[in-house]
Order: C-alpha cells, then structure tokens, then sequence
C-alpha cells in the first residue's frame, strides 16, 4: 500500500470516528425533539405548554416523578401518558450519559465531582468484589427509590461507579423508572378517581418536604465540608 493510500485510509478513519462521536451527542437531543414534536401534534396550545414546562421542571432539583407526575394528572393529562413520557425522558438522559460520559466528565466542577465518585466507588468495589453479584438488582431499586440524586441521571453514574456494561446499566435504569413511573402515576389516578382527592393537596406538601430535605443535606454537606477543611488546617 502507498503512503498516499494509508494516509487517506487515516484521515477517513478520523472523520468516521468524528461523525460517530458528532451522533452519539445528537441522537439524545434528536429524540428528545421527537418526544416535543409528538406533544405538539397530540396537545393544544395551552396543555402542550403545561406539559412541556413540567418536562423542564423535572431537571431542576428537588422536583422529581413523585412530584411532577402528580402535577401532571392534576393539570388532567392521563396518567398513561403521563408516566409513558418521563420514562421516556428518563431514557432519553440515561443514554446521554451513557454515550457522552466522558463529555461530562470535562465539565467544570461537575466533571471533577463525577471522577471523584467514580474512582472512589472503583476503589471501595475492588476490596468488596461480592457487591458485583447484586449490582442490577441494586440499581434498579436505587433508580425506583424516589431520593435526592436517583432518577437516570444518578443511576447512569452509580452503573459506571459499579463497573456494570451500558448495556446492564440501560436496562437497570429502564426498569427502575418503569416501576417507579407507573406506580406512582397509577396511585395518583386512584386517589383523584376514586377517593375524589385533589391532588394538589398532595404534589404541594411532597414538594414542600422535598425542599426541606434538599435544602438540610445540602447543610449538612456544607458543615461537612467546613469541619474537614478546619480539621486539615
């Protein structure tokens, strides 16, 4: 083979690998467009506006599924659909991350974060290898937990964390946010249907008590931090 031939066999290889890489980052936003797109078609004006903006508010801490999809089926969106688009949302951020994690590892603060996580978790797995046996298990029940810093977002960065393969870690999370969607959405409808409970009585209270909680570990975190910081001195 000519030189001239293997160089162009090498540039073409890192143009592929650039258009790979290009599409790993797109395809989430793509589908995530699709899922906004079918809203528009399925909703009017005012629910699709409603709908969409408790889809933002769902990225922004405390709020989470046991708070937005009680929302949502109070607004008097079905619960069927409801839970069908958040798990949607949730797979859509779960494979994010799985084909750009190390996109997010570079982000300031965050991507520091993230390392620190990973290798420590990498760390304290290799001393405690029989943790391994019950990783999915494990995973689906921390994503179908409604905590701080669960969802698929934590549990994309608790799989990396546990050495599992994208594909364990997709089907772990797929799992979790099913269970926890769907029980969720179809207490609620129970509740509004046949107890003839308003559920916003509820979603305020949850989102109250969610607040309370984020706002004293996050104290906590800070006075933690501050003692070993004073400790080190």
């Amino acid at each position: 083979m000519k030189l001239s031939e293997w160089m162009d066999i090498t540039r073409l290889t890192e143009h592929q690998h650039k258009i790979h890489r290009v599409l790993l980052f797109a395809i989430p936003f793509i589908l995530g467009s699709l899922l906004i797109l079918t809203l528009w078609i399925m909703y009017d004006y005012q629910q699709f506006i409603q709908i969409v903006s408790l889809i933002f508010l769902y990225f922004i801490p405390p709020a989470g599924k046991e708070s937005i999809i009680p929302a949502a089926i109070a607004l008097g969106f079905s619960w069927q659909v409801v839970c069908f688009v958040f798990t949607y949302v949730d797979m859509v951020l779960c494979t994010f991350m799985l084909w750009n994690f190390d996109v997010v590892c570079r982000i300031p603060i965050l991507g520091r974060w993230i390392s620190f996580l990973v290798q420590n978790g990498s760390n304290y797995l290799s001393k405690h290898r029989w943790i391994e046996r019950f990783c999915f298990i494990g995973l689906a029940t921390f994503v179908f937990l409604p905590l701080q810093g669960s969802g698929s977002i934590g549990g994309s960065i608790l799989g990396r964390i546990l050495g599992m393969n994208p594909s364990k870690i997709f089907s772990a999370v797929l799992a979790g946010t099913i269970l926890q969607s769907y029980i969720i959405g179809m207490s609620m409808f129970a509740i509004q249907e046949y107890l003839d409970v308003n559920l916003w009585y509820l979603v305020i209270p949850v989102l109250v008590l969610v607040f309370i909680m984020s706002t004293f570990s996050f104290m906590v975190y800070l006075f933690r931090k501050k003692s070993k910081i004073g400790f080190v001195k």
